[in-house]
């Protein structure tokens, strides 16, 4: 295979008189840069422009790639590396000299002039013979992971010539034709690892000590041949440049080499934590390695435990719905071969085994992602985690890393039946996945540097969590340049929960005003799918721009589900749980009712049953291990002393409990199909202001959900106290705000 390694060189003025006072006009040359005839190439992205196709690589120049052209007549060099400069792009291209100093020009009509050009151009005086042209190839090569192939090109090389041409046979104001071969070869290593590790360096080493293979100062290249002349070389080449392997999959890495060795033995070495890995020993053909060529090495790498990449296990203290992720540029993990907490459950006959708990996922991959936005722009490549970082492993696990620059904001993955990519995932017209089963799925809280454990509300025999869950950012950091962002400040709201589900939407988009469709057309923050399937494109009132690539726009068609088209009526509790299961992204619905039936187990899904009793954890439970949903128990102690909640000086837009813990005016739940009246205001017209809050479930034999709204006085002011609290009953298709409290599992 070749590697097509051109790059776009500066171009320079030479410096000498020209030997021959040329006419201006001088001669041009007509360079091709001749492609491989084989299957692949190494890659793209170098720094000039070329296509690959599945029978070859076509190779082009770049306008102002520059050349050194040299010309003989009867063995004595007339022009000796003179800058030329491509003019246009292209396959074929002119070059023209660089500076009037150095053209090359036409002895006479009828003398054989013998032509030699070589890529990259660079001014030398040495540069004075065709034959012994200088040359390098370092022995430490750069890898960056923004343009991976960049040093290749910055370390190609490549020559051409044209022999015996006369003025009369070419044509006097013809430009010369010349075909350009690459010099070196490429090294592509194929790097399979027995975990995540972080390959700092990979070294081409000959075991031939005397045997160099980088060339430095004082190596020559003759132009007519390729043949090469080295001179204090090494026996080693060593790419460096992080990159961290993935479990079961190839890591891909390009070297520079020179070409030859036949017969050689050389060894293909990754130094992981300063420690050297001999991946794998290989012997040069008895032809050499092909200049122009790609030499492709398969190699497995296995590495000590302590020379792994660290990688953080959220699910190292228990398994749940949801994980706080805190830190950037780190590699995390969690379990995916078990629903929720991954404990047996039996409780007012909601019951299951761990064994009914294990699935066996193919695929992971991410669902849906926001972050915290400051303007209307779509933030599409603001994704919290890395996205091509998100891979399953074969043991159970799903790896996944932050970028170094944290970015703030929720992310859903899921785990499907099927290996499957992105763009291989079809929906059919409900938005169902058609081609695959999706088996469970989990929300990321990404916020740098929050602890859930540190600092939380304490309150008689509860804990509470100082944050809706979902919420990343606190009230401080909704402040920008001085001036309260409202739309960064919807990020101090936590997601959305339908009762009875572990799954979120997103929180409101804004706060720049409390119908906030109003303003913007949106029900939800903006959230982003990379599944190009469910991907819904939509225009947000007041010309504030075009959103491509949203999972939940207005809570039309296409966002919820009817419960009872797809199960009848009648249906188990264990066929909705299923449903649900395999739609995080659509809201359940039943026209005039609710999606859970009405019994015990039911009651139950959030592990508090009918009579408040025995209170447990559910699968379905979408806090994090160690939290629960807060039951009404908790919230009465909560609530005891109004006066504990005042509206926030800072943000008036929510309360602040004992002055400190921010509770945002979410507003009135989450209708059946998932769309909010407003984001501030209960009640017709404006009633009210509320913070407003799921339960764990119902106390009382009502099948209704529970809801507690903190409510204040519409025409309210900074400082003022919430005024009373409304514990409602809503069907469990509504839905709304979820604050934990600690709890201890059995």
């Amino acid at each position: 295979m070749l590697a097509v390694l051109l790059s776009a060189s500066c171009a320079q003025d030479g410096g000498t008189e020209s030997q021959q006072g040329a006419a201006r006009t001088g001669i041009s040359i007509l360079g091709t840069a001749v492609g491989d005839d084989s299957a692949a190439a190494a890659g793209k992205g170098t720094r000039t422009a070329y296509e690959e196709s599945d029978a070859a690589v076509k190779v082009t120049w770049v306008a102002g790639d520059a050349i050194g052209v040299y010309t003989e007549v009867d063995g004595t060099v007339q022009a000796a590396n003179y800058g030329y400069r491509a003019g246009t792009s292209g396959a074929t291209t002119m070059f023209s000299y660089l500076s009037e100093k150095e053209v090359v020009g036409w002895a006479d009509e009828t003398s054989e002039h013998d032509f030699y050009a070589c890529y990259p151009y660079a001014a030398s005086e040495s540069a004075a013979d065709p034959h012994a042209h200088p040359l390098t190839l370092a022995a430490e090569q750069t890898w960056s992971s923004s343009d991976p192939l960049a040093h290749l090109a910055a370390h190609d090389f490549m020559y051409g010539s044209a022999l015996g041409q006369t003025q009369e046979s070419v044509g006097a104001l013809n430009p010369v034709p010349i075909r350009f071969r690459h010099l070196f070869s490429i090294l592509e290593v194929r790097i399979r690892c027995n975990q995540f590790a972080e390959v700092e360096a990979v070294k081409f080493r000959c075991t031939d000590e005397s045997e160099p293979v980088s060339l430095g100062e004082g190596s020559t290249v003759d132009l007519a041949t390729g043949e090469i002349t080295p001179a204090n070389g090494t026996n080693e080449i060593r790419l460096t440049g992080s990159q961290i392997t993935q479990l079961g999959q190839y890591v891909t890495c390009h070297l520079v080499i020179t070409p030859g060795h036949a017969g050689k033995e050389f060894e293909i070495v990754a130094q992981v934590n300063g420690n050297d890995y001999v991946m794998t020993t290989r012997t040069a053909p008895d032809g050499g390695i092909q200049p122009g060529k790609t030499l492709v090495v398969s190699a497995d790498l296995t590495v000590s435990d302590e020379d792994a990449y660290p990688t953080i296990d959220l699910s190292e203290g228990g398994c749940a719905n949801t994980y706080y992720v805190t830190k950037p540029g780190e590699l995390y993990r969690f379990r995916a071969d078990v629903k929720g907490n991954g404990k047996a459950l039996s409780l007012t006959g909601l019951s299951y085994t761990e064994a009914d708990l294990q699935i066996e996922p193919k695929k992971a991959l991410i669902l849906w992602y926001d972050c915290v936005q400051t303007t209307y722009t779509p933030w599409k490549d603001a994704c919290p985690i890395v996205k091509s970082s998100v891979q399953l492993s074969g043991d159970g696990y799903v790896y996944f890393s932050t970028p170094k620059d944290f970015i703030n904001g929720n992310v859903v993955i899921i785990a499907l039946d099927t290996d499957l990519d992105y763009d291989e995932i079809q929906v059919d017209a409900k938005r169902q996945l058609s081609n695959a089963n999706i088996l469970w799925s989990w929300n990321l809280v990404c916020t740098e540097g929050y602890d859930p454990d540190v600092d939380p509300i304490t309150v008689g025999d509860y804990t509470f969590m100082g944050r809706d869950l979902g919420a990343v950012i606190d009230v401080e950091d909704a402040w920008i340049d001085g001036k309260r962002n409202d739309v960064a400040a919807a990020s101090l709201n936590g997601n959305r929960y339908q009762f009875g589900r572990k799954d979120p939407r997103p929180h409101i988009p804004d706060y720049t005003s409390l119908q906030v469709n109003y303003m913007t057309g949106l029900c939800y923050t903006a959230a982003y799918t990379p599944i190009p399937a469910l991907g819904l494109s939509f225009d947000m009132d007041h010309d504030r721009g075009h959103m491509e690539n949203q999972l939940f726009i207005d809570g039309s068609d296409g966002t919820w589900i009817n419960i009872e088209e797809e199960l009848g009526t009648g249906y188990a509790l264990s066929a909705a749980l299923d449903l649900m299961a395999k739609n995080p992204h659509l809201w359940i619905f039943k026209s005039n009712s609710h999606w859970i039936p009405n019994t015990d187990a039911g009651k139950a899904v959030w592990g508090t049953p009918k009579d408040g009793s025995a209170e447990k954890k559910t699968i379905y439970d979408p806090c994090p291990a160690g939290w629960k949903v807060a039951s009404d128990a908790a919230w009465e102690a909560l609530i005891a002393d109004y006066s504990r909640f005042t509206i926030s000086t800072e943000f008036d837009r929510g309360y602040l409990f004992d002055n400190k813990w921010f509770f945002p005016f979410n507003g009135g739940v989450y209708n059946s199909q998932g769309k909010p009246a407003t984001a501030g205001y209960i009640g017709s017209c404006g009633a009210a202001i509320a913070a407003s809050y799921m339960t764990s479930g119902p106390i009382t034999n009502f099948e209704y959900a529970r809801l507690y709204e903190l409510v204040g006085d519409a025409y309210y002011k900074a400082g003022a106290t919430m005024t009373k609290v409304e514990k409602r009953h809503i069907s469990s298709t509504y839905g709304g705000n979820v604050r934990c409290v600690k709890f201890a599992e059995d």
